[in-house]
């Protein structure tokens, strides 16, 4: 769990497993590094160099040997900081080349967990302070289970902005659901119990994103007005028939 969740911010996963074996060992030589982290000899010493360029771990010398130590686990934070300065001057430098020209209507297809998180953030190019509304059919646990921090970050920031949401989860994600009630304006329902739906949609004025939270999750955004409003009429329907 401590390895994926370090692979989330961007450490890779030989360096995640050493930083933590050496957590684990306190001040190391390579030989209990080696046996705690299951990894090749090789890859130790290759990994310590990296993790030594990152931050993440100092050394000291002590006859004439190499005594590797993990650096307190809140120096990830000011790499990420790091991280986050360099990711500003990047998107910056990145507009400025950027086309001018954006695609009116039409849809695009997302991969992977990443993706999905690519493309519920494209409302954001568009939501505006108390314009439109939100709404949602149709979140699995399965989703929240992995997004779930992602989707109430998504939905603090609509929140501080005043866009109005309603929220219809499968009646066995009441869990997730419920954690949503406090980011107003919001309204939470529940579909019937013998609804269950893996996949998901979503919609916002001209916008629609459709889900699939599956062993290779995936999402389609599409951008037409007219779909928009046909999946809007199917969600008002299914609404007025659910539980709150």
């Amino acid at each position: 769990m401590l390895v994926d969740d370090l692979i989330e911010l961007g450490i890779s996963e030989n360096e995640a497993r050493v930083y933590i074996a050496l957590l684990e060992t306190g001040p190391s030589t390579t030989g209990p590094v080696i046996k705690k982290s299951g990894l090749y000899r090789v890859i130790v010493y290759d990994t310590l160099e990296k993790l030594l360029k990152l931050g993440l771990v100092n050394y000291s010398l002590k006859r004439n040997r190499k005594l590797f130590e993990a650096e307190e686990p809140k120096q990830i934070l000011e790499l990420i900081k790091n991280k986050e300065i360099i990711a500003r001057k990047l998107v910056d430098d990145l507009q400025k080349i950027k086309s001018e020209k954006t695609q009116e209507q039409g849809a695009s297809i997302y991969e992977g967990w990443r993706g999905i998180q690519a493309a519920q953030e494209n409302y954001f190019k568009e939501m505006k302070k108390g314009e439109g509304e939100y709404v949602m059919v149709g979140a699995s646990r399965q989703l929240h289970k992995k997004l779930d921090d992602f989707f109430n970050h998504f939905h603090e920031r609509r929140s501080k902005i005043g866009v109005p949401a309603k929220l219809l989860f499968n009646e066995n994600n009441k869990k997730f659901g419920n954690l949503k009630k406090k980011y107003k304006p919001v309204q939470i329902r529940f579909m019937p119990r013998r609804i269950v739906t893996p996949s998901w949609v979503s919609t916002y004025k001209d916008m629609v994103l459709i889900g699939v939270a599956e062993e290779t999750p995936m999402a389609f955004f599409i951008k037409n007005k007219a779909v928009a409003e046909s999946y809007k009429q199917y969600f008002y329907f299914m609404w007025e028939q659910s539980q709150k």
